[in-house]
Order: C-alpha cells, then sequence, then structure tokens
C-alpha cells in the first residue's frame, strides 16, 4: 500500500482485508496498526519505510533479480530520452550484444515489440519484462528513466553501467511542483543509482545547472561531458565528445565527432546519420557513448547507416508527389518545441519558402506552459495553427485559450489561426502550403491515438498527414 498521486491505498485496507487479502505492506504507521488490531492472527503485516521501494524490491526478486545478470543504461532529460534509447539498441544490435529497450515508444527486443504504459513501466511490468528478455537472450538492457520513476522509487533495485543527462527545462511541474524538484529528482540517477564502475555523460548544459541548482553529483572517472557547441577547455577535467554537422540531405546527415579521452591520443569518426537536427545529432552522440560502455568498441561509421530513424521524432512523411516537407515530431515542451522549429526553419530559409507550425497541449498537464508553447513555436515559424493535443478530461477549446494567450496581439492577428479538430488543422497546413513550405506537426509523435474525455480513439498524426498529401496530389 502507498500513497499515489490521486488516491491513498492504505484507505482501501479494510476493504481488502473483508475481500480475503491476508498480507499486507505498508509504509503508514497508523494503517497497519489499524490493522493490527483489526486483523486475526492469520493475517501478515510488513511495515516499511517506503511502500514503492518495497514493491519495486518484491518484484525484482520475485522475477529473479534479472537486473543482476544485464547490463544497464539509463537516460534521463527533460527531452531526448526516447531518440537516444532508440539509436543506442540500433548501435548495439549490431555488435554481439542484444539490447532490450524501455520507454515511450514500448518495449523492444529484436523482432518484438510490447506497447508501455509509461516512459518507465510499473514495478509489475518492469521486472517481469527484464526477466523475459534475459530469458530470450537478451544481455543488456537500455531504459528511458522518468522523474517520475526516480521519484516513485520504480527503479531503485536498478544500478546502471551507463548513465545520461541529456537536457532540462521545465516540464511535469504538476506533479514536481517546482523546477528545483524536477532536477532533484533526476539527479538521483546519479547519486544513488550508479554502480560500482559507472560511464556517465552530460550534455553541455546540465553542468551548469548543476551547479547552479547546488547539486553535487557523483563522478566517476569515465565521465564525459558532449555536445555540437561547448568550449573544450571549461571541461578539462572531463573526457569530451564533441560533433560538427557536415552537411545534410534527405538521406540523413553527415557529422564528425571528435573524442577527447583524458591520457588518450584523440579519435575521429566520420559517416551518416539518418536523424535529422543537432539535438538529434546530440542524443546520438550519448547513443554513440553507451555502446561503447556496452560492448567495449566505438561503433563505426559503416554501422551508423544502418540506424533505424526514430519513429515520431523530425519523422518525414512520405509522399510520391511534389509538396511541402511534412514532419511529425513528438515535442510537447517549450524547449523542444523551440528546438525542433529552429531546426526546420532552417530547411525553410535554405528553400527560400515558409515554415507552418501546428500544435497543442495536452490537458491534465503542467498548464503554466501553455503561453511559453506560443512563444516557442512563434520564435521560428511564419504560420501556427494552434489545434487540440490530447485534452484528456479538460475542455480543449479553454487549453486553446491559454495556449494563445501565449502569442503577441500582432502575431497572433498576422500569423495564427485556430482550428481545433486536430484532422482539420493538419488538413488545413497541408492543403494552404505552398510546394516549398515546411510543415511541423508537433506534440504526439509516435501516438497512435487521441484522449479525449478520458477516451482514446485512433488518431495518427503521421497518417493523417500522409493522407492529406495524397489528397493534395489530386487536386
Amino acid at each position: 500500500m502507498f500513497k499515489g498521486t490521486k488516491a491513498d491505498s492504505h484507505n482501501f485496507a479494510d476493504d481488502a482485508l473483508a475481500r480475503g487479502c491476508r498480507i499486507f505492506v505498508g509504509d503508514n504507521q497508523a494503517t497497519m496498526n489499524a490493522l493490527r488490531d483489526r486483523a486475526d492472527h492469520k493475517v501478515t503485516l510488513f511495515f516499511v519505510k517506503n511502500s514503492r521501494a518495497a514493491w519495486a524490491f518484491l518484484e525484482a526478486l520475485a522475477n529473479g533479480n534479472p537486473q543482476n545478470h544485464m547490463k544497464l543504461a539509463a537516460v534521463t532529460g527533460t527531452n531526448g530520452k526516447t531518440s537516444t534509447v532508440w539509436l543506442m539498441r540500433g548501435l548495439l544490435d549490431q555488435t554481439s550484444h542484444s539490447m532490450m529497450t524501455l520507454g515511450t515508444l514500448g518495449m523492444y527486443f529484436k523482432n518484438r515489440y510490447l506497447p508501455t504504459a509509461h516512459t518507465s513501466p510499473d514495478p509489475d511490468y518492469l521486472y517481469p519484462a527484464l526477466a523475459n528478455a534475459r530469458a530470450a537472450g537478451a544481455d543488456a538492457c537500455g531504459m528511458e528513466v522518468s522523474s517520475h520513476s526516480l521519484a516513485q522509487e520504480k527503479i531503485r533495485p536498478l544500478f546502471f553501467d551507463f548513465a545520461a543527462f541529456t537536457s532540462f527545462s521545465r516540464d511535469h511541474l504538476d506533479f514536481h511542483g517546482t523546477e528545483d524538484d524536477y532536477f532533484a529528482a533526476k539527479c538521483r540517477l546519479f547519486t544513488s543509482q550508479l554502480s560500482e564502475n559507472p560511464r556517465i555523460a552530460l550534455h553541455h548544459s546540465i553542468a551548469g545547472r548543476v551547479a547552479s541548482f547546488g547539486f553535487s553529483l557523483k563522478v566517476p572517472a569515465d565521465s564525459w561531458v558532449y555536445g555540437l557547441d561547448f568550449a573544450p577547455q571549461n571541461w578539462l577535467t572531463w573526457n569530451q565528445l564533441s560533433a560538427t554537422i557536415l552537411g545534410e540531405s534527405p538521406s540523413g546527415t553527415e557529422i564528425e565527432l571528435l573524442l577527447r579521452p583524458k591520457g588518450e591520443a584523440v579519435l575521429r569518426f566520420r559517416g551518416t546519420l539518418p536523424v535529422f537536427g543537432s539535438v538529434f545529432i546530440e542524443n546520438f552522440m550519448a547513443a554513440f557513448l553507451a555502446a561503447n560502455k556496452i560492448s567495449g568498441s566505438w561503433p563505426e561509421p559503416s554501422t551508423w547507416v544502418a540506424l533505424k530513424p526514430v519513429p515520431g521524432r523530425m519523422e518525414l512523411v512520405p509522399s510520391s508527389a511534389p509538396g511541402p516537407l511534412v514532419f511529425v515530431d513528438y515535442a510537447h515542451t517549450p524547449d523542444a518545441l523551440s528546438q525542433v522549429v529552429g531546426f526546420a526553419s532552417k530547411i525553410a530559409v535554405s528553400k527560400k519558402s515558409k515554415l507552418w507550425c501546428v500544435f497543442g497541449c495536452g490537458g491534465e498537464r503542467d498548464q503554466g506552459k501553455r503561453p511559453l508553447m506560443a512563444r516557442a513555436a512563434a520564435s521560428s515559424a511564419d504560420a501556427v495553427i494552434v489545434t487540440s493535443d490530447n485534452p484528456r478530461s479538460e475542455d480543449p477549446e479553454k487549453i486553446i485559450d491559454q495556449i494563445l494567450a501565449g502569442f503577441t496581439d500582432r502575431f497572433r492577428a498576422d500569423h495564427v489561426q485556430r482550428i481545433s479538430p486536430r484532422d482539420a488543422a493538419i488538413q488545413f497546413a497541408v492543403n494552404h502550403a505552398a510546394q516549398d513550405d515546411v510543415i511541423v506537426i508537433a506534440g504526439k509523435g509516435h501516438e497512435v491515438f487521441q484522449e479525449v474525455s478520458g477516451r482514446k480513439y485512433p488518431f495518427d498524426d503521421r497518417e493523417v498527414a500522409a493522407n492529406a498529401l495524397h489528397a493534395r496530389k489530386k487536386l
């Protein structure tokens, strides 16, 4: 029994007792005392300091502690977790190692896929999944580690050989309350969840934030700072991985990696990745460091081209006819949206064309970021369509009102349209964009549903956009 975000299961102890439950684990002293006084001697009570942690340890034990027999890699960050883990598995699948991955996209192992309800699954899913993957031949696991999972002790029995921190910006304040608490939750990965001989990798933007927030992380000898733009002289005590973008084409992005391991010769790698945008190059860099830690060798550029694009992350919607370039991306935070439209605007400028942005905000989430999302879109887009996302139990029109408040009056009047039905918003953008224009559809990415009034309905941005492009072709 534990206190959840909406209810405390200790409050249902009497009902469980009446239904025949005879073993209770809880961390509420009053509830446990009451059970002891009311129950007969056949009831077993375990009073623990933290029920959530106890749940995780019990699930791990019941499944044979599979985590002790696998190499573990973790990725945390406001943005970047999904693509980093996806690319990590792609690199390791080309080695002698077999990695399963768990995260927003689901559970993947070789050609097997299972959906997950959370970025980091609950213990009753997580530890059986690890055990099943290990039994099927997996010797490594790459996980997206959310701040929720750290705060809720879901991964307490796990100690990671590799841990990366990709980015940090405002998000999940509906759960954490403040940015300080949100950041502190993520930092727990680096203070209490590392193995005896770990490698950590921090995006260069994170270390300064660590100092400003007053947190100290464990800094093992095998610590790396990485990124496209940072000053190496500021990191003389760390190993460094930097990258240069050499060119972009429809097939992907050509880059050069420069590794400066402490006390060793500089290493250079040059190749092409099937991803677009600087943020995804940086996520590949974290995956590159993880793959080396797990496999013991640096992934050669010849293996990079075999990587599969990350679903719903700057995913180009295919079209067999001339028309606007349409990208679908999961960006649902102000920072992520700013990054995505910033990259897409470079393509639009190079084509001397216009950038469209279609986005909304999810219901039952941090309302304070809604006007900030508007400002992020306005930072680079020429035309913005504000629409519905996953309103859940909220009124979608009120969500849109809160988003629209973030635009200046002039920008809203000249560049913004309000089209609440998401399919109609996407179709409008595709039909009204010029042939050389660029369209970014943000917020839902890989998702194949839309949640309205507590119910999920089939909806895929990529499918709606593809159908709109096909219909445009016939015009």
